[in-house]
């Protein structure tokens, strides 16, 4: 028995957490997966149960499942300032990755033959990137100083790196690319200018060539530039955690939206969390609007790297691909797409997903 812990979180998370579930059911009725979900108020929705956006007990119980599902946290920018909101995704969700040890990021891209005329950009051919992002260290988790130099107002966010952070996330891409048959790592840093990016090349080289793969070594500008000019060129990108950041937001539009595409952080405990790479747009919550696929993709990878089942994690993106090439989108893809196409509801779109699996 699987226990899965679920944060459907702030905004539209709750709605698409919904969707994802009802094929959670069914596809883990049909493969033979019994688990049971433990449900946890996290963010906004947490800071209105408990005064906190994440609270001890809920990190404590996720240590106790196999998984977690998680949703969206954050609310309206025009209320950043209340407390409810205040810190809200830095208080969830780098904390939960701190706690849980989540050291690797990976956001999977994937543009179809058929349903590249989606992409806001002209690609050639399918692309399909696998982006490792390094999850623990860098910028964002710093020393950070402010204040006033003669008169003058500064600030200071530190950078810091050590070669085991750096080990153990090119690692982890190059066990995928060796499982994956793929000859080649793609190595993002700035090494021309940044020190921090010298010691990722130093050791990127070391651990990529215990493995016998091909390095490919990518200034981090340079590779903002291909991803919207020739993304089919990648197959496994690693990089560190702000240029990871940046590079995977960039590269999730290209499927044509960011409710396209999912992500999963991964630790040495072998538990691992799944979210949607979109935010918790308040705006359109509660309107049975939002796009539920990037949330039913991550259930997907759960198949795929907590149950062992990669061919349903297969069976479900073949659903989503049927569904959209049938012409049903939701109103964020409908409104880009020419032709006869119907824009149908959250719930529709999972429903028509669920008949085709």
């Amino acid at each position: 028995m699987y226990k899965i812990a679920c944060m459907p979180g702030d905004g539209i998370g709750p709605e698409i957490m919904t969707q994802s579930l009802k094929v959670l059911e069914i596809v883990a009725k049909s493969a033979k997966v019994k688990y049971e979900l433990e449900e946890m108020l996290v963010g906004g929705a947490g800071f209105d149960a408990c005064g906190e956006h994440l609270s001890d007990s809920c990190v404590e119980k996720a240590r106790d499942c196999h998984a977690i599902l998680f949703g969206s946290v954050g609310g309206p920018v025009t209320e950043s300032h209340l407390p409810k909101w205040d810190g809200c995704e830095r208080n969830t969700l780098l904390k939960l990755r701190a706690e849980m040890g989540f050291f690797a990021n990976l956001r999977p891209i994937r543009v179809s033959e058929h349903l590249a005329f989606l992409s806001p950009v002209k690609i050639k051919n399918p692309c399909n990137i696998l982006i490792f992002r390094e999850l623990l260290s860098g910028l964002y988790y710093g020393e950070r100083h402010s204040g006033v130099e003669n008169g003058v107002a500064y600030a200071t966010d530190v950078c810091y790196y050590n070669e085991e952070q750096i080990k153990r996330i090119v690692q982890t891409a190059c066990e995928t690319a060796v499982k994956l048959k793929e000859a080649k790592v793609s190595v993002v840093h700035k090494a021309n200018v940044l020190q921090t990016s010298k010691l990722w090349q130093k050791v990127a080289r070391e651990v990529i060539k215990k493995f016998n793969l091909e390095i490919e070594e990518i200034l981090v500008d340079n590779c903002a530039m291909q991803l919207v000019i020739n993304p089919s060129a990648y197959r496994i990108l690693v990089t560190e955690n702000m240029f990871g950041d940046i590079l995977s937001d960039l590269a999730s539009a290209l499927p044509g939206s960011l409710g396209l595409t999912p992500s999963a952080s991964f630790g040495d405990s072998g538990i691992h969390m799944y979210e949607p790479a979109g935010g918790s747009a308040p705006d359109i919550a509660n309107q049975n609007i939002a796009n539920p696929t990037a949330q039913i993709m991550c259930v997907g990878l759960l198949f795929e790297h907590t149950f062992g089942m990669p061919e349903v994690n297969t069976g479900i993106l073949n659903a989503i691909d049927e569904t959209m090439k049938q012409g049903y989108f939701t109103p964020d893809i409908a409104r880009h797409v020419e032709g006869n196409v119907s824009s149908v509801s959250t719930s529709e779109f999972t429903n028509q997903v669920i008949k085709n699996l």
